[in-house]
């Protein structure tokens, strides 16, 4: 599913709903759609994923590094909006690697999102993610390309300070390759410095991981957590 996946996104033939998956960017996509018909939902994704598409070719004839691939990233989600809100549909959720962005409500609910432990990739924390915000987990998991004479090579990316394991920002209405930069920010600081990186952000909903495995939530990330492993428990900065 990517750094932050989609969770409970299933739905039964007699609720207005449908769940795509494809690879964009090298990452694994996925869209849910609350709304519309059965036709008119299945042409809407072919058309993100269309877009998505362009959008890469683009982005593979560039210089390309981490931020540059997680940025486009971002910018592809911001592209993808543009196509879902020219429609009337009630809500929709669309993830591509580790970017997520909610559109609506999933009928009279928020879409719900889960964050990995970067130690183990299993569920670490789970929330409500609202309409028009921006979820991006960015953890020593993700995978960038980059070109190396002509061939585009995967690596993992791994921080060059090397105390964080991986960070979640939550943005209202944010453009996505600025929240990729942030995040880019935030996962190269150390466990002293990445405060102040929020800070001069104007970050209020961050969560930050060590390689240790232990973990810190602003106040207005922890209050919206619904979900914790049961073996540990966060730190309230």
């Amino acid at each position: 599913m990517g750094a932050a996946g989609i969770g409970a996104v299933t739905g039964c033939s007699s609720e207005p709903f449908a769940h795509f998956e494809a690879t964009a960017f090298s990452a694994p996509a996925q869209l849910a759609i609350w709304g519309l018909q059965d036709a008119t939902r299945a042409k809407l994704a072919k058309k993100v994923w269309k877009k998505l598409n362009e959008m890469d070719e683009e982005v593979l004839q560039a210089h390309l590094t981490p931020e540059v691939d997680f940025q486009m990233r971002g910018a592809a989600l911001d592209e993808a909006a543009s196509i879902l809100q020219s429609r009337e549909l009630d809500g929709a959720l669309l993830s591509i690697g580790e970017h997520v962005l909610a559109l609506g409500e999933r009928g009279y609910r928020p879409w719900h999102v889960g964050v990995p432990n970067p130690i183990n990739l299993k569920p670490l924390l789970s929330f409500d993610l609202f309409s028009d915000e921006r979820l991006i987990t960015l953890g020593q998991y993700a995978a960038y390309r980059q070109k190396e004479d002509d061939q585009i090579v995967s690596k993992t990316f791994e921080s060059e300070v090397g105390d964080c394991a991986s960070c979640s920002v939550i943005l209202r209405g944010s453009g996505g390759a600025r929240l990729a930069k942030i995040a880019t920010q935030l996962y190269a600081s150390s466990k002293a410095d990445w405060p102040a990186v929020m800070k001069r952000e104007g970050l209020d909903t961050v969560l930050w991981v060590s390689k240790t495995g232990r973990y810190e939530a602003t106040k207005n990330f922890a209050s919206r957590t619904i979900m914790v492993d049961s073996r540990d428990s966060l730190t309230i900065i």
